[in-house]
């Protein structure tokens, strides 16, 4: 919700965050669906207010376009389906931004 608050260029409750672990350390990444390539522009705007809301430093902000976070059978958002496609290499963002002290996760 933090992300796609006062942001119509992100797909309202189209979005998922959860963790990787990155050296031994979980560490917070977005999923968020787009309306447009053109959204690309805010990642730094998303980043700024996941930080300012949650006091948490995200590791990385992906944005995908519409119809790419699959869903459940009961139609919800599937977290760590949608993690599993990250991590092995199978989600296709349209914009990606991570953390500069760690290296971009690399498929699995």
């Amino acid at each position: 919700h933090t992300a796609q608050s006062g942001r119509p260029a992100l797909v309202p409750g189209r979005g998922v965050a959860f963790g990787v672990d990155i050296d031994n350390e979980e560490r917070l990444v977005l999923v968020q669906e787009v309306r447009s390539r053109a959204a690309a522009s805010i990642i730094g705007e998303v980043r700024a207010a996941i930080v300012q809301e949650h006091e948490v430093h995200p590791y990385g902000i992906l944005l995908v376009a519409r119809g790419t976070i699959p869903v459940t059978s009961s139609g919800k958002l599937a977290r760590r389906q949608t993690r599993d496609l990250l991590l092995k290499g199978e989600l296709e963002p349209l914009a990606e931004w991570y953390a500069a002290e760690y290296p971009a996760l690399a498929p699995q």
